[in-house]
């Protein structure tokens, strides 16, 4: 609905509020008040559902006793019984307003039409015109994984035990189907890169300890020692170390890239979420998730994302920037989106995110990760954590500008998602 609110008023006008300014004038008619429209125009937003239908006021039948030709003879009451009552008249909630009464205006959500649009869009081959877009397969996924998700149409597929119910078993496979080709999906977006850290930072940080050991094992097994070394390797400086990083592409075989990164995580999250064992309500009690039915599709993220860790770990390590050459603020740490890419806080929000999710910016030993690495190498300054330090934070203040907004980088104008990628990042530091 139209709304009666003026519109802002700018501190400061500039290109981006004027271009605001316009855009706004451009969308106006396509805002209109319900209240003015005709009943037709009404009568159709009900049929497509947007808006809910009429209630239909309950009626009552009673038998009419000066029927003399012995048939039913039935008569209107002006009595309502409870089971008509029950039957009609009744207001659903997405069609309530505040006080529980019925508003003819209350939008709807079209969640079938909506669940179907994001079905079609995972599970059947996308038009040419779509290569465009070549290097946002991730990005494709999750769109349409989360917003799934938020529909709940991946909830409750074990309701019942009934294996009569062929349809209900059919569509529960084919939703698990679904899931597994996305994890495979994800996977071929995974692409390895050679990094070069410095001694001390190695030494420095637990993770990367850990990996570069990790990796050292892996070579000797694999008789891939120093003398198969690239020539470009800068192991042969006693003060540098290579390590193999890794992360995610727009696609197969595309070069890692924060933001794609941040779209596959998130995606493997939810389907290890998916899969991860239920609980039982009343009792409180975890229940076996071997039968369930998307146990397979949760336990392969799950998978995906343990051995991923360390790799994306050293990965979004190598894409600090020293930002005290780049803008002048003294001891601050921003972030590329890939290697030679654009500075920008987007950056650091959107590796900051993954890392709380997969538990690399705990303050505490990594557990997990250590327990069967318990050398003395992964003891030195193992609360060292490269991506929680004070100079990122420094960093992030340094973009919020006049207005109180953020921009992407010291002296930009301020931005809506520069902004929420500045005090998400903030929040995740506990900043």
């Amino acid at each position: 609905m139209k709304s009666n609110n003026p519109r802002s008023h700018y501190l400061h006008e500039t290109p981006s509020t004027i271009a605001q300014s316009e855009t706004e004038d451009e969308v106006s008619p396509f805002f209109v008040d319900l209240t003015l429209l005709n009943e037709s125009n009404l009568d159709h937003l009900r049929n497509v559902g947007l808006l809910p239908p009429l209630p239909v006021q309950p009626v009552s039948f009673i038998e009419d006793a000066n029927d003399s030709d012995g048939e039913d003879g039935l008569l209107l009451s002006d009595q309502n019984t409870s089971s008509m009552e029950d039957a009609a008249g009744v207001i659903s909630d997405d069609a309530a307003d505040n006080h529980g009464e019925f508003d003819p205006y209350a939008i709807r959500l079209l969640r079938e039409a909506h669940t179907s649009y994001l079905v079609n869009a995972l599970s059947t081959p996308l038009s040419k015109g779509f290569v465009s877009l070549d290097a946002s397969h991730p990005w494709m996924i999750y769109w349409c994984l989360h917003s799934l998700d938020l529909l709940s149409y991946f909830d409750h597929p074990t309701s019942s035990n009934n294996h009569d119910d062929v349809l209900m078993d059919v569509d529960v496979m084919q939703k698990a189907d679904l899931l597994m080709r996305i994890v495979s999906t994800l996977d071929s977006c995974w692409t390895e890169l050679d990094v070069d850290f410095s001694i001390e930072d190695v030494m420095g940080d637990a993770r990367l300890n850990l990996l570069y050991q990790q990796q050292q094992q892996q070579k000797q097994q694999h008789n891939q020692q120093s003398n198969n070394q690239d020539s470009n390797d800068k192991s042969q400086d006693k003060s540098y170390t290579t390590t193999k990083a890794g992360g995610f592409g727009g696609g197969p075989s595309q070069m890692p890239h924060c933001a794609p990164s941040y779209a596959a995580i998130l995606s493997l999250s939810i389907i290890a979420s998916l899969g991860s064992p239920s609980r039982d309500d009343e009792n409180n009690i975890p229940q076996s998730s071997s039968h369930h039915p998307y146990h397979k599709a949760g336990l392969a993220a799950l998978h995906s994302l343990s051995s991923k860790r360390l790799q994306l770990y050293a990965f979004y390590v190598s894409l600090r920037v020293n930002a005290s050459e780049l803008y002048g603020v003294t001891n601050s740490t921003a972030f590329r989106m890939q290697h030679d890419g654009e500075v920008d806080v987007r950056a650091t929000y959107c590796l900051l995110a993954p890392c709380y999710l997969l538990g690399l910016l705990d303050d505490e030993n990594d557990n997990d990760d250590t327990h069967h690495h318990n050398t003395k190498e992964c003891q030195i300054k193992k609360n060292s954590n490269l991506l929680k330090v004070l100079a990122i934070t420094r960093h992030i203040a340094s973009c919020q500008t006049f207005e109180g907004g953020f921009g992407a980088e010291p002296q930009n104008e301020a931005h809506g998602g520069y902004t929420f990628c500045a005090l998400a990042a903030l929040r995740i530091l506990n900043s």
